[in-house]
């Protein structure tokens, strides 16, 4: 439990590389806030891994940022 009560922010935690190191940090023991894009699979994505991890694992944060008639 190297990580054990640290605190880790992880972008593009859905899947592929982002998702397999949040799942080895909270299986280390760290708090995890994931983000990534908004999708279905990464709001499935979120549920597995707080109903597998919680109370280490915080999601919510959505990168999309509507830019459209903005200068």
């Amino acid at each position: 439990m190297r990580l054990k009560n640290k605190n880790i922010i992880i972008t593009g935690g859905a899947s592929g590389i982002g998702l397999a190191t949040v799942e080895r940090c909270l299986q280390d023991g760290a708090n995890i806030i994931m983000s990534d894009l908004p999708s279905a699979a990464a709001e499935q994505r979120a549920r597995e891994l707080d109903a597998r991890y919680s109370g280490n694992f915080v999601t919510g944060a959505n990168l999309l940022v509507d830019t459209a008639g903005k200068s």
